[in-house]
């Protein structure tokens, strides 16, 4: 569950035959309460998640949210059952960048493209396993209970064993998410945000 969770609060990841290239220094645009290419990361956002196994509703009081920020860093929690996964944010001219509080933005992992086109890939370290995300569709439509979004759909494969999909948005951030692992399946998708 630890990688589901990750993936989920990353909700980011892809393919690269190059090596993973290095985290940038932070060079934020922020708006004043949020990021500007990833405006579902402002403070005060939240966003409520049905999450269901094996195709049953187990908790519908999932949810991701944006709770402070500052200089162009926001930090993200993600509360799920009785899990709570915290990880500061920031953005480039071309990602959204994510790492956890225990560790510095030097080892920030690739979340998600600010302009994704289909086939993009990109490969980085989360928490010491390696995340491959691919651009499966970079323009698409996923339906949930809060309504039908336009989205880009992500392939991420942690340590080339578990593959989680991902349909998420720079405005209205995570639609859904699947994730297979040990005969279980679970899927989580947008019940309603506040934004």
């Amino acid at each position: 569950m630890k990688k589901f969770i990750a993936l989920f609060a990353l909700a980011v990841i892809a393919v690269s035959c190059k090596e993973p290239e290095p985290a940038p220094t932070p060079t934020p645009t922020p708006t004043p309460e949020g990021l500007s290419a990833f405006p579902f990361v402002t403070v005060g956002n939240t966003s409520t998640y049905i999450v269901s196994i094996n195709g049953s509703p187990i908790d519908s009081s999932a949810t991701f949210e944006t709770t402070e920020g500052a200089d162009g860093t926001y930090l993200t929690v993600l509360t799920y059952l009785t899990i709570k996964d915290s990880g500061w944010v920031y953005e480039d001219e071309n990602y959204l960048y994510r790492y956890a509080p225990s560790e510095d933005a030097v080892s920030a992992a690739r979340f998600f493209a600010a302009n994704p086109t289909d086939g993009m890939s990109w490969m980085d370290e989360v928490e010491g396993d390696q995340v491959e995300i691919t651009v499966m569709e970079a323009a698409t439509q996923y339906t949930v209970p809060a309504g039908t979004f336009n989205c880009t759909h992500l392939r991420q494969i942690t340590n080339s064993t578990d593959t989680s999909y991902t349909y998420i948005h720079a405005e209205h951030g995570l639609i859904a998410q699947t994730f297979k692992s040990l005969g279980l399946e679970v899927v989580v998708g947008l019940y309603q945000k506040n934004f």
